[in-house]
């Protein structure tokens, strides 16, 4: 459903703006991923920099202002390093992403990805990326990630009351599900 660079992109601003307000959740982000394409992690992230910034309203972002974001990062980046690419060794670095890729794959990813763990794990290793550590999770670590695993099934099949915000919070858990699957989809082919 999303790129790899827009994945990034994707999990911070559900972060900030929630889930989309959509009947169809992955064709909405599909059509986002696919008018975003063409820019790499480095520029999707300066972007979301960008959207965060300048945005006054607790909804998503357009495609266009997404677009326009994307566009004055690109300009930002080649002002900044005309003749490298941008060096970014934040959790939401081409690097960090590479690094927790490989990291699952070899690691605890499979099994991650069938308990239905693999997205936090993931972010638990791009974390350890950008803090220069780049060591697996301990099984304190693990049994921690499991946990907070099971609390977004738990939110997604609506057995907790959320509060008052509880129809956006349950979109958004059931929106982790999808990028949870998405990601296990990428890493080994269909596990989860």
């Amino acid at each position: 459903m999303t790129s790899h660079a827009f994945s990034a992109m994707l999990e911070r601003l559900l972060l900030m703006y929630g889930a989309p307000e959509t009947d169809d959740a992955e064709a909405y982000l599909g059509e986002y991923a696919r008018q975003l394409r063409n820019y790499s992690v480095d520029e999707l992230s300066r972007a979301t920099d960008i959207i965060f910034r300048s945005r006054r309203f607790k909804t998503w972002p357009t495609i266009g202002e997404c677009i326009q974001a994307a566009e004055e990062a690109r300009e930002q980046l080649k002002e900044k390093h005309p003749s490298t690419p941008y060096a970014d060794n934040s959790m939401w670095s081409t690097a960090a992403q590479a690094w927790a890729d490989e990291m699952a794959r070899k690691g605890d990813g499979r099994v991650a990805a069938e308990d239905g763990w693999i997205l936090s794990l993931h972010h638990y290793l791009r974390r350890e990326y950008a803090t220069g550590r780049k060591r697996p999770p301990s099984q304190a670590h693990i049994v921690s990630i499991q946990e907070t695993a099971r609390f977004v099934d738990r939110c997604a099949a609506n057995e907790i009351d959320m509060g008052p915000q509880h129809d956006a919070l349950l979109r958004l858990a059931r929106n982790i599900i999808v990028r949870r699957q998405a990601l296990a989809q990428r890493l080994f082919g269909g596990a989860a």
